[in-house]
């Protein structure tokens, strides 16, 4: 037995402190029956914890509020201190502009809540897919996560939608939730099979790097405080009880669910699919969410260039010094995302010989290099009678 002492728990994140970049603005989306009573707009409201959701009678057990509850709580167990949108779907006033409107446009990732069966999810995608290319249209890409309901239809890889032929690479579709904890609690008392494991999902996004994975499994365990430990699909089978064969169909058509590693402590995400090809260069979360920051920090280093007069030389072609001026603009934001090993490396390209005299039109090339991730290991493993 160890000495009698006084003992001391160093924590971390009580303060609140945001990072400078905003990867983390998120966003929960679903259908509410009624209005929180602390909303002073009925479309949504923002929230920095889930005790200031609390204090808007988004509550646990609740009626209105306790499946909100339940993704705010998972959210913030998992991102940490961040920042939180909640969205009314229901609301008369729901659209992508008045979204951007409510948002200013800050939203990187968002969790779509729906009651949709899988036989109708390609139609759901459709639509998130929609809204998300009218906010990429505004300036304001973003990364959708949505589920498929509850239902009897057997998860056996038959039956599930192949996502791949939606070509909707800004939406991920997620099919597992808890089974240890709040999670499973909740889905017994509203009598359903699962609650989707949206919130968590959102916060390891909202935490993550744009270019790393939300699987890397060394920095990325969503089980804790009780939640996770253990795990459903949509039709209530345990993680265990579906076969490896029909899980490995189930990430080829591109569906997300939770998995664990043998001898590895912890709950993951099974891999950053995207519903879309896997033949496409969107074909993981990560690529789509450094493409969309790379186009954030462009356009907010460009923007302000709009209109700039244009020195050319007396050829007509651009002169060297306004290339290299708008080679540096551009550089300039991608190389803090490579300092920030978010990047490999990029490429900006600007031919001298456009004719901006005749057209006004300034075109810049920019190549990405993404982060690659080592999805799977192969290690070669024998005996032999002489090391060499």
């Amino acid at each position: 037995m160890a000495l009698n002492d006084v003992r001391f728990v160093t924590t971390a994140g009580g303060l609140g402190r945001l990072p400078a970049e905003k990867d983390y603005v998120s966003a929960i989306i679903m259908s509410l029956a009624a209005t929180p009573a602390g909303w002073t707009d009925d479309l949504g409201k923002k929230y920095f914890s889930l005790a200031e959701a609390e204090a808007d009678g988004i509550l646990e057990g609740t009626a209105n509020f306790g499946l909100l509850w339940y993704f705010i709580r998972e959210f913030f167990r998992v991102a940490g201190a961040s920042e939180l949108y909640v969205v009314d779907a229901a609301d008369s006033g729901f659209n992508a502009q008045n979204f951007f409107a409510l948002t200013g446009g800050d939203v990187r990732q968002a969790a779509w809540y729906t009651a949709t069966a899988n036989a109708a999810i390609a139609t759901q995608v459709g639509t998130i897919k929609t809204f998300a290319n009218a906010l990429d249209a505004l300036k304001a890409p973003l990364f959708v996560l949505t589920n498929v309901k509850d239902e009897v239809t057997a998860i056996d890889g038959t039956s599930q939608t192949d996502l791949a032929a939606a070509a909707a690479e800004m939406v991920a579709v997620l099919i597992s939730g808890d089974a240890t904890g709040k999670g499973f609690a909740l889905a017994d008392d509203i009598s359903v099979n699962y609650v989707p494991a949206l919130g968590a999902v959102l916060g390891q996004m909202a935490k993550t790097k744009v270019g790393n994975s939300i699987g890397w499994v060394a920095q990325s365990n969503l089980a804790g405080s009780g939640e996770l430990t253990d795990t459903v699909f949509y039709d209530g089978q345990t993680y265990n009880q579906v076969a490896d064969s029909i899980k490995d169909t189930l990430q080829s058509k591109r569906y997300l669910f939770l998995r664990r590693y043998p001898a590895v402590a912890g709950t993951y995400v099974n891999l950053d699919v995207t519903a879309t090809a896997a033949t496409s260069d969107l074909s993981r979360i990560r690529n789509v969410r450094t493409l969309h920051k790379a186009k954030r920090v462009l356009y907010t280093a460009l923007a302000p260039e709009l209109q700039r007069p244009l020195q050319v030389d007396a050829d007509g072609r651009l002169s060297a010094d306004t290339v290299k001026y708008f080679e540096n603009v551009a550089s300039r934001p991608l190389d803090r995302m490579v300092a920030a090993a978010e990047l490999s490396n990029f490429l900006v390209i600007i031919d001298p010989e456009q004719d901006v005299l005749a057209t006004d039109l300034l075109n810049i090339q920019v190549k990405l290099q993404p982060l690659g991730a080592a999805e799977t290991i192969t290690v070669t493993i024998g005996f032999e009678a002489q090391l060499q």
